[in-house]
């Protein structure tokens, strides 16, 4: 996945944004925010993980990103479980 954008995307159950299950993938050039006001205000944790969540030997490279004000009970932005691997390169920023 590259030159993405995903601004408020607002789950109501494990997380808010991609899972993995046994998945490679390459990112590149994404970013992710949230602006909504109710959720950045909010106590209340519904999911598990703020924006990507791998699980049994996933693994995930990512370069050139930007991740900011996630949120999740267990990983503001990721959870890695299970033997998986995520690599971030200097040219992030989370």
């Amino acid at each position: 996945m590259s030159n993405t954008t995903f601004v408020d995307n607002i789950a109501l159950e494990v997380n808010h944004g991609i899972t993995l299950i046994g998945s490679d993938a390459k990112i590149s050039n994404i970013s992710v925010n949230y602006l909504n006001k109710t959720f950045l205000n909010s106590t209340e944790y519904n999911v598990d993980t703020g924006f990507f969540n791998l699980n049994y030997r996933s693994s995930m490279k990512m370069s050139r990103s930007f991740l900011q004000n996630c949120r999740g009970s267990i990983g503001s932005v990721f959870t890695v479980t299970g033997g998986s691997e995520l690599t971030i390169d200097k040219n992030s920023t989370i």
